[in-house]
C-alpha cells in the first residue's frame, strides 16, 4: 500500500528550475509537478546514498 500523501511542502524556485523540472516531467511522462517533485528528491536520496558509501568504501 502507498503511503499516504497529506503533507504540503511550499518552496520558492527560479524560473529557469521550474523549467528544468517542468521539462524533466514532460521527458518522463510524469503525471504531475508533484510526482516529478518526489520522483527527484527521491531520486536525489538514492545518488547521494550511493556517493556516501563509495566515499566509506575508499576510507
Amino acid at each position: 500500500m502507498a503511503e499516504k500523501k497529506d503533507k504540503i511542502v511550499t518552496i520558492l524556485l527560479a524560473q529557469s528550475e521550474l523549467d528544468a523540472i517542468d521539462g524533466w516531467r514532460y521527458e518522463n511522462r510524469i503525471p504531475s509537478r508533484g510526482e516529478a517533485l518526489r520522483q527527484l528528491i527521491r531520486l536525489g536520496f538514492t545518488a547521494h546514498q550511493l556517493q556516501q558509501k563509495k566515499t566509506e568504501a575508499k576510507g
